[in-house]
């Protein structure tokens, strides 16, 4: 009994040791998130009961994950890019435009300050605007707006505010921060006053000097450089503010802008219904007109098929290339059903994504597809 003893201890011995080996070994076993096949859902940019053609959401979607976060297009005024140069834009998805004064001096700029500038320019109206950012409605000159197209390295150099490194170089601006939205009642209250900011660079952020044009009593935020996300927003009437979400969380925004008036390319227009890529954050995309240019069509494409096609990192690589505005007309969206377009983001998935399922206007309908899953190393 006593040798059985000494054995049975060893054995358990032993089990013990193999069992925490084991368990070691399985805790380096990684699960990685893999993204979802593909799915066909309705963007909800319809806030309350205003028109599709004044949509006040702006509509984030993540295609891997398939989440959709909606924001209202009047909660924020100004976006702090988050990387190594200071770049500030204006809230383009409700006609906001901004011009440089030439002083430095918050205090010395004033209702008079706006009179002279607007006088200067009197066509675009700059501070006298007084309905929704609806297609067509000239907001502006593009010299006052932030570049509408272009990738982001354009995009960052065709800012309008210019925050200088030296603090004494820093101008003060003035700002029109657009028009306000559809409340729930379905009211449109009055278009936002003019602001006077000034913005200077801190260490790893912004600080924000800003209030009416009338007054001259200084408010001022500061905000500190958060590089989980392209932009760190501020409202003028509350402070920072979450707008999309974070860089890696996001692939397709559908809002509304300040885009080129297709009849000079020199006035800015309101233009809804507009599906901008993350192209700050690396996500590209590719337009797929099978007709023209012998590829398949949506349902029968597949990965091989991506093979010899260009992406664009362009802000308006689907643009408003995807639908057909009818003129008045707030609620009907007609969709280009002869193209699709391929999108992919940033850890390098690959999806085919098509319009052609309607909706309205304000709430269209995505369908979209894994083409090459980047975790796996597969296609379908």
């Amino acid at each position: 009994m006593r040798i059985i003893g000494k054995y049975s201890i060893g054995v358990v011995l032993c089990y013990m040791i193999f069992s925490f080996l084991s368990c070691k070994k399985d805790a380096k076993i990684y699960n990685y998130l893999q993204p979802i096949i593909g799915d066909t859902l309705t963007l909800t940019g319809i806030y309350a009961i205003e028109e599709g053609d004044s949509a006040n959401n702006s509509v984030f979607l993540d295609l891997s994950k398939g989440v959709q976060t909606t924001v209202l297009r009047s909660s924020w005024d100004l976006g702090l890019y988050s990387g190594t140069e200071n770049k500030v834009i204006i809230n383009h998805s409700r006609g906001a435009a901004v011009v440089a004064t030439k002083k430095t001096d918050w205090t010395n700029v004033g209702v008079a300050d706006s009179t002279a500038l607007t006088a200067t320019d009197p066509a675009n109206t700059l501070f006298i605007y007084t309905t929704l950012p609806k297609d067509g409605g000239i907001l502006a000159s593009l010299s006052k707006v932030d570049l509408t197209s272009g990738d982001k390295t354009a995009y960052l150099a065709g800012t309008v505010i210019t925050v200088d490194p030296v603090d004494a170089n820093n101008v003060v601006y003035i700002l029109r921060r657009g028009s306000t939205l559809l409340n729930p009642a379905g009211v449109i209250t009055p278009t936002l006053q003019g602001m006077k900011i000034r913005i200077t660079a801190l260490k790893n952020g912004y600080n924000i000097e800003y209030g009416p044009l009338s007054d001259n009593i200084s408010r001022s935020v500061q905000v500190i450089k958060n590089s989980s996300y392209n932009f760190n927003y501020v409202s003028l009437a509350g402070g920072a503010v979450t707008v999309e979400p974070g860089t890696a969380y996001w692939d397709l925004e559908y809002t509304a802008t300040t885009y080129p008036n297709p009849a000079d390319k020199t006035l800015a227009i309101g233009t809804t219904d507009f599906m901008m890529i993350n192209f700050m954050g690396g996500v590209k995309a590719a337009e797929i007109v099978p007709l023209t240019d012998g590829k398949p069509i949506y349902d029968n494409f597949k990965t091989v098929d991506t093979a010899g096609i260009t992406y664009s990192t362009a802000r308006d690589a689907i643009g408003v290339n995807w639908r057909t505005i009818i003129a008045n007309n707030p609620s009907f969206l007609k969709i280009n059903t002869d193209r699709f377009y391929v999108i992919k983001d940033a850890v390098g998935n690959i999806y085919k994504v098509n319009f052609a399922g309607g909706g309205s206007r304000g709430k269209p309908i995505v369908q979209y597809n894994i083409l090459w899953n980047a975790v796996n190393k597969t296609d379908k």
